[in-house]
This record gives C-alpha cells, structure tokens and sequence, in this order.
C-alpha cells in the first residue's frame, strides 16, 4: 500500500464517518472505496503489464540473440585474430565475448526470476539499440546484396533459354 492512500484512508474510516451525517458518510465511504479501487488497479495493472510483457515473444527473442550473435561474432573474431598473431584484439575479442555471455545469463536470470526489472528494461533498452543501429543495418545490407545476386543470376538464367553455363 502507498503512503498517500495510507494517510488518505487513515484521515477517512467509516469509524469516524458514523458521526456525521448520512450524507457526509456516504461521500466519506465512497471516497475510501475508491481509494481500495485505485490500490487494487495499481497493484493489478502492474501484474497485468508484466504478464503481458512476457507474452510478446519477438520483443523477448530480440535481447538473447543479440547478445548470443554478439557472442558468437567476438568467438570467431578471437580464432582469427589469434589465428594471424594478433592477440591483444584476440584478448579483446574474448572479454567482449565473456561480457556478452555474462549479460545473456543476467538477462536471463532476471526475465524469469522477475527480480531487478529495472536493470531488465535498460539490458533490452541495450539491445534494441544494438539491433536497430548495428545489427539491423548489416543485415539488410547482406539481405540486399544477396537478392541482388540472385536477381543476377534468374535473368542471366531467363536470357540464355534455361541453359545454365558453368563458369
């Protein structure tokens, strides 16, 4: 219970209502219960909004898998670097993987515990940054380049008769 609807209820029981008119206690009754009625909303709404939150699947798929394929990237990054010598970026590669992992594991935690849903909201905030301006991005470009590929090669198709020549 808030400490305004506390004081509001404490300044207004129906104890004290019964000395006055039947008038000011019905007023002074309905304010009580409107103030139980706003309580009970508040408290409702809020298991509502959560509820409803962990039913939106696409918004809940978008942080762990920009976290895993950040994972992933930084995995593959590391072998190369390593690969060629260079390993403080290898090492760099390798502690932005074990973040990545790390915040996976906290989003998680935190997603089904229902515990913390403050640091929950800012990890999506997070991750919905890192899709919209890096990863999002890159894949519509791959996306575009591929479909242009592929236009490429149906009309080369389409123009030589169905004969595919092999090159």
């Amino acid at each position: 219970m808030t400490r305004l609807v506390e004081l509001q209820i404490t300044r207004c029981t129906p104890k004290r209502c019964e000395n006055h008119i039947s008038s000011h206690w019905r007023q002074c009754f309905s304010y009580f219960n409107d103030l139980l009625l706003l309580q009970d909303l508040e408290e409702k709404f809020v298991a509502f909004k959560a509820h409803n939150e962990s039913k939106n699947i696409f918004k809940a798929a978008r942080t762990p898998a920009v976290f895993f394929v950040i994972a992933v990237v930084c995995y593959i990054l590391s072998g190369v670097f390593s690969l060629f010598g260079l390993y403080p970026l290898a090492s760099t590669c390798n502690m932005v993987m074990g973040l990545a992992l790390i915040t996976l594991i906290l989003w998680s935690y935190i997603r089904y515990s229902g515990e913390m849903r403050e640091v929950g909201e800012q990890l999506d905030e997070i991750a919905n940054i890192l899709w919209d301006n890096i990863m999002k991005p890159l894949y519509q470009l791959f996306v575009e380049k591929s479909l242009e590929h592929a236009a490429s090669q149906a009309a080369n198709l389409a123009t030589q008769n169905g004969k595919m020549k092999i090159s």
